[in-house]
Formats: C-alpha cells, structure tokens, sequence
C-alpha cells in the first residue's frame, strides 16, 4: 500500500507542476508550494476535509472520518506544518459527530459546529491549534445543519426539529449564551434528507447562513422547498424568499456583497449555475429558477459550491470553487465589482478530488482542502498550497 501511494502521489503532483505556469522562485519554496495527501492506516474508513484554517504553526484541518457501521461520521483534526508535514492527528471522542463546515478562531483556539451521536443535540466545539479537544458546549439546538457569522461576529447556527417540522435559525454569543432563536416552518417532514446531510450516506445539501447590511438570512427547507430566507433583524420574521423548486432547486451559494447584491451560484436538477452578481429583493417573494446564470457544464449534479470574497492586489475577487464530472477541482476566478470573468484552473489530473474548503495564507497564498480518492477507492484529506505567484496567475 505504502509504495502504490507513493507512486500515485508523485503522479499527482507531477501533474499539478505541468499544469502550471513556468517556475519562480516562490514555487520551489516548500512553504509556499505544496500537495499533499496524507494516508490513514484503515482501509475502510473515509476521510472527507470539512474545512482548513491557517495557523500558527502552519493549518489546521477538519474532516469527518466514516467509520463502517457507525450511524454518524465522527471528528478528526489534523495539524500540518508550514510545508504540509503532519505534526498531529485527533480523533474526538465518539460523542461527537457530524462536523459542519465553519472552523472560526477564538483567541488561540478555534470553534465548530458537531453533533451528540445518540441525542442529535448540538454542540459548539472547540480545540486547539494542535486540534486537541478543549471543550464542547451543548445549546438548545438539535442536527445542526450549518455554521456562520453574523455581522458582530456572533454564531448564527441552523438547525431541524423533528417534532416542529421546522428549520431553527439560533444566534449565540461568543459565550455560548443564546440570544435568540425562531422557528421557520417546513410544514412536511424532511428527516430522510436531513439524515442523509448529517450522517453523510447521502447528498450533503448546501446549507447556509448569513447577515447582510439589512437583513439575517439562511439557505435551507422552508415551506415545501430548498429555499433562500429573509429575516427581520428586530424580530426575525421573514421578510421576503426566494423560493427553491421543492429540494430539486434553489441556491448551491449565497454570499452578500453590497446592499441586496449577491454572488450566487444556483442548482436545477442537477445542473449548477454560477451569478456572480445577482440582485435580489430581501423584501419580497421570488423563485430562484427565473434567475439567469452561466451554465456550468463541466461541473458534477448538484455539485458542491464554495464561493470566497478576496482583495488581491487591491482588486476585489471572487473565488468559485466545485467539483467537476471528472472528478477534478475547478477554481473559478471573478471580478467582484463587474461579475466578469478572469480564469479558471483544476487540480487532480490523475487522483480523483473533491473540493471542501479555502483560505487566503499570510504568505499571500492561498491553501486548499479536499478530498483525494487513493487508488480510486480510499477516501483521504488533500491539501494544496498556492504561492503568491500562482494566486497571482490566477487574478490576471
């Protein structure tokens, strides 16, 4: 196993390199330009990236690890050095469970979303740098569905009743105290998908929340559909939807930009679409099929897309990223202030990938997280760093 790995990583690589631009100097720099899969030693289990975030040291990873006959995917942590060499690997406890993609410093920790494995309550959890388990505070919350920000850099979390048939959309503070929490109606019983997202057996649907200038949001069931949600800030009550197509259309990305403009991409049977500017009313009932978009015919059904705000060079951009039918990542670079298009590039010539999350580095890099496919069958964590020339590529 171990030298059939070897070989496939070097191919990997090799691929990567012709792929680039001629070299500089930056680009011979480990520390500024790597792959990496990193094994496990179990053949059976799936290793699946969550999310990465820079550190001192160098990154820290989330991923979920699918463990044969387990109900729910537990947690595992790996911290890598600047040039990508493990320095440690945690396994939580099987307590917890199903991790959602948001990984948020505090102070030199850092914060996730999990889940009870037998209660399906949720907990805001947190570990280290070196992704050593701190601890896992429980709020009033249950399948804990997604993770984000809200403008005062409090926790927005989306969440499923069962017994209300409803999406919860909850902020908390920084001290895990609950401000306040509402209740949406689905008004049908969505378990099936909700367990198929949590327990990864199934599609992971594009959940997601947020704050614009004006109003709370979140992407996820509302009133028979896979809808996007608008909410009063005062008192949360909705305020205007832009409703899906029951669960086979709606929003596979939302990230405001400036006032009701937003980069979009959106998902109709299968097929994705990306809107780099798309203006929306917060304030009244849509649906999101009428919405035009580039059609994206290289990218898997109902593919994953992350969609990142960067200044580079002084240039506001934005940075799609998906997982494309041949099982390569593409990165997808537009201009946030026209929605015009500049490049595109894929990795994973040769080992199948799956996007899973990105980051600008201090290095003025860029670091990105997946999954890579090991012999076309084991499921690993892949990290892929970008120099400042090769972000710089990117952007021209």
């Amino acid at each position: 196993m171990k030298s059939t790995f070897s070989k496939i990583l070097f191919f990997f690589l090799g691929s990567f390199f012709l792929a680039s631009c001629s070299k500089t100097p930056d680009t011979a720099d480990p520390k500024k330009s790597f792959i990496k899969i990193y094994n496990e030693n179990s053949f059976s289990n799936a290793v699946t990236a969550v999310d990465v975030v820079e550190t001192k040291e160098g990154y820290l990873v989330l991923a979920t690890n699918q463990i044969p006959d387990q109900q729910f995917p537990g947690v595992t942590l790996l911290t890598v050095d600047k040039e990508g060499v493990v320095i440690k690997k945690n396994d939580l406890p099987e307590t917890y469970v199903s991790p959602s993609k948001g990984l948020f410093a505090s102070g030199d920790n850092y914060r996730f979303l999990c889940m009870n494995n037998i209660s399906t309550q949720t907990y805001i959890t947190e570990v280290n740098a070196k992704g050593e388990f701190v601890q896992a505070t429980p709020i009033n919350q249950s399948y804990p569905l997604c993770f984000g920000l809200a403008a005062d850099n409090s926790y927005l979390v989306l969440g499923y009743s069962q017994s209300k048939r409803a999406s919860v959309l909850s902020n908390i503070n920084t001290s895990f105290a609950q401000v306040w929490t509402k209740d949406y109606n689905i008004l049908e019983e969505v378990d099936e998908p909700v367990f198929a997202h949590v327990s990864g057996t199934g599609r992971r649907l594009p959940f997601a929340v947020g704050q614009t200038s004006s109003h709370y949001f979140y992407n996820g069931f509302y009133n028979y559909s896979f809808s996007l949600v608008f909410a009063n800030p005062a008192n949360r009550n909705i305020s205007g939807v832009v409703n899906g197509f029951r669960y086979s259309g709606g929003f596979s990305a939302a990230v405001p930009i400036e006032g009701n403009t937003f980069a979009m991409s959106r998902f109709y049977f299968g097929d994705t679409y990306f809107m780099p500017r798309q203006t929306l009313n917060p304030s009244a009932t849509s649906v999101s099929k009428d919405l035009e978009g580039r059609h994206m015919l290289e990218l898997a059904p109902d593919a994953f897309v992350s969609i990142n705000r960067y200044t580079i060079g002084g240039r506001k951009l934005l940075f799609y990223a998906s997982n494309t039918k041949n099982n390569q990542i593409g990165v997808y670079t537009y201009d946030e202030t026209t929605g015009a298009f500049i490049k595109s590039r894929y990795f994973g010539f040769n080992v199948p990938c799956e996007f899973a999350s990105m980051s600008l580095t201090a290095d003025n890099g860029l670091i990105i997280t997946g999954s890579a496919y090991v012999n076309a069958r084991f499921k690993r964590i892949c990290l892929i760093k970008l120099s400042e020339s090769e972000l710089e590529n990117l952007v021209k």
